[in-house]
């Protein structure tokens, strides 16, 4: 699926694009303990789907009311980004991506701001060319990731005997087979990784056997895919309760 913007759109993101690059500034002393103590943590994210452990290499910081205000991205010299008038302009750029009719449906916000940060940081590095400009790579990489998934919302509250087919979703028991299905997927090499996706589906499995869970389809990147099935699921939830 190939994905594209008017000209005139282009131009005007990728004006802007250029002059977040020239305004990147180095993280204020007062975060950089902390940030450099951060990098040095894993941390464990959990999809429905896979299981992976990713290493820390973005800071969002907020205010008192939690809303972000600063974000940072480490670099072989230190951490940099954006603050203040910088950073509401950052904000600015993929929120305004993410409105857009040919993106919304898509890609996620997530996932605008992560490929955001991807092409700052590669410009920064000069991993990205100059000419390469920021929406050619936003659009190349969102073209690639975007494809069609079935997404597995689960359910509690929820008991069936047969599948039931409503609104776009088809709810249906948590059996074994699924979860078997899961283990047949796991890397087949002794590892780490087998370990990982093994242990991730006992868990799976555990919490979520016996009950139900919504399957939709859509084709977009995979936490648009997800962020689209949560709404999705819910509506149909809503529809069944009124039969």
């Amino acid at each position: 699926m190939s994905i594209d913007l008017p000209p005139g759109a282009r131009t005007h993101f990728d004006k802007v694009a250029d002059g977040l690059v020239n305004v990147l500034q180095p993280m204020p002393a007062a975060y950089n303990a902390r940030a450099d103590a951060f990098a040095r943590v894993p941390y464990y994210a959990e999809r429905l789907r896979a299981a992976d452990i990713k290493t820390f290499e973005l800071i969002a910081i907020g205010n008192h009311l939690g809303i972000e205000q600063q974000v940072y991205f480490s670099t072989p010299t230190g951490w940099v980004g954006f603050e203040a008038d910088q950073y509401l302009a950052y904000r600015t750029l993929v929120d305004s991506l993410a409105a857009r009719r040919e993106l919304r449906e898509v890609v996620s916000l997530e996932w605008l701001m992560s490929a955001t940060i991807a092409w700052l940081k590669g410009r920064r590095l000069g991993s990205i060319p100059s000419g390469r400009s920021y929406t050619s790579f936003l659009l190349d990489e969102a073209t690639a990731k975007i494809r069609d998934y079935e997404v597995a919302v689960p359910l509690r509250g929820l008991r069936i005997a047969e599948t039931i087919d409503v609104a776009g979703a088809s709810f249906r028991p948590f059996a074994a087979d699924f979860f078997d299905k899961l283990v047949e997927r796991a890397p087949v090499e002794a590892g780490p990784e087998r370990d990982r996706a093994l242990a991730w589906v006992k868990k799976m499995r555990g919490e979520h056997q016996g009950h139900v869970y919504g399957l939709v389809e859509f084709r977009s990147e995979a936490s648009k895919a997800e962020e689209l099935a949560i709404e999705a699921v819910e509506n149909a939830l809503v529809a069944l309760s009124r039969r």
